[in-house]
Order: structure tokens, then sequence, then C-alpha cells
């Protein structure tokens, strides 16, 4: 029998910059930054809805605010002008394409999506040619939310700065930036591994697969994660094992 030496470790403390957090539940204080974020600038593209003018500019306003005061940026330009007609859900696919095209001839480093809901078929089709078609960085943000009020001009302040705070981070790791790191015990030569795995749910495509992942990282701070995705033939039937 082969006998492994093993050791527990105790929960590590996660820090955010000069705060430390020893659970899952967090909030930062308003003015606090990330760990590290390098960048000091950030080029984004729009694109929005169907959704009143106001909502939008409150909350591309909020997002701009946010993403500058956290990540320590210089300037935050965006790209193009806020539009509400920009899209129509009557051919969003292409709608969304154009866009994304004229984001990467301008030279976007971020595209942004503002939808008044959660929708899955505008979201699949617009990180699908995002990701894949045109290799740019993506975000989308839902302005119906049940922790949110209708407007971001609204008194909710903590809520408010959560959500934005939780997107400013995507803006930051998507930049090269390390929100956090893993304090109290060195992790050199150790080898941290993840592992997941989703099933489709009741009202998922028939086809629909399952899927498994594992990550592994021997960065000291486990900020850095290397991935790779294949897919595996599709047999549900059971076979005997001898």
């Amino acid at each position: 029998m082969l006998r492994l030496e093993t050791r527990k470790l105790n929960f590590p403390t996660v820090k955010y910059n000069t705060q430390t957090f020893n659970q899952s539940g967090w909030s930062l204080r308003d003015s606090e930054t990330f760990y590290h974020s390098p960048a000091k600038d950030l080029k984004y593209y729009l694109i929005t809805t169907r959704i009143d003018m106001f909502s939008a500019t409150s909350y591309v306003r909020e997002f701009e605010n946010q993403v500058k005061k956290r990540l320590s940026m210089t300037t935050v330009t965006r790209l193009n002008p806020v539009e509400t007609t920009a899209y129509s859900p009557d051919n969003q696919a292409s709608n969304i394409e154009g866009k994304l095209r004229d984001a990467k001839s301008k030279g976007a480093e971020l595209v942004l999506l503002i939808i008044p809901s959660k929708d899955r078929v505008i979201y699949r089709s617009y990180k699908e040619l995002a990701d894949r078609k045109y290799g740019l960085q993506a975000i989308c943000l839902t302005i119906k939310r049940d922790n949110l009020p209708k407007t971001l001009d609204q008194p909710s302040t903590n809520a408010m700065t959560k959500y934005m705070t939780n997107i400013a981070m995507k803006v930051n790791i998507k930049k090269g930036g390390v929100n956090s790191i893993v304090d109290g015990f060195s992790l050199k030569e150790t080898l941290i591994l993840g592992a997941d795995v989703v099933h489709p749910g009741s009202a998922a495509l028939e086809s629909c697969p399952s899927i498994a992942s594992v990550v592994g990282s021997i960065d000291p701070s486990v900020t850095r994660y290397l991935g790779s995705m294949r897919l595996q033939q599709n047999d549900k039937d059971d076979h005997e094992v001898s």
C-alpha cells in the first residue's frame, strides 16, 4: 500500500490590500483598493439595450467611479456615448456583433453590456462573440436585481458599493491585476488544485453535457491558475467493469 505524508493546513486568511478576511463574506471600505492593480487607464466600449437613459447614465457613471477608485486608475475612457437605442432585441446577434466589431476597430480593452434584466440568450451571444470571435474582454451588467434599487441614485449605498466593487474586481483581473492574496503561511513549492462538476439543470437542452473542471496553481499567492478544456465523448451508457 502506498503511504504519503500529509499535513492539514489551517483555513487561510484572505487579504485585500490592508484588510484581511477569514470567511467568504466581506465588505470593503469605501476607500479601499485591491491588492495589486497594474493598469493606470482603461478604454472601454459601451453597449446598452432598451433601458431608460437615466438608469443607463447612472450605471455608467457609477461603473466608471468605482473602477477608477478601486483600481487607482488615472483615467477611464468611454469610447462611445451612452446610447439606449444601440441595440434591438428583434435582431440581437447581428446588433451585438456589429457593436463588438466597432469596439475592436476602436481599440477597446473592455466591452461593457448593460441589459434591463437577466437574459440567457443575449448573454450567450454576447460572450461567445466577444470571447471566441473578436477576442475582447467582456462584462455584462444587469439593472434589475433584487438587492439593488431601481437606479443607483436612490439610497442604497451598501448594496450599490458591493455590486460595483464586484464588477471592479472583474475588471482588475481582466487587466492583469490581483484582487487578493492568501496570507498567513507560505505556499512555496506547493501545488494548489481546485475541482468542480456542473450538471445541466432541468431547463437545459437535452444534449447539454455536464462540465468537469480542474485548475492548478503553484503561485505563492494563489492568484494565478492555468486551465484547459476538452470536449469528451457524450456517452451515458453504463459499462460493465470486470
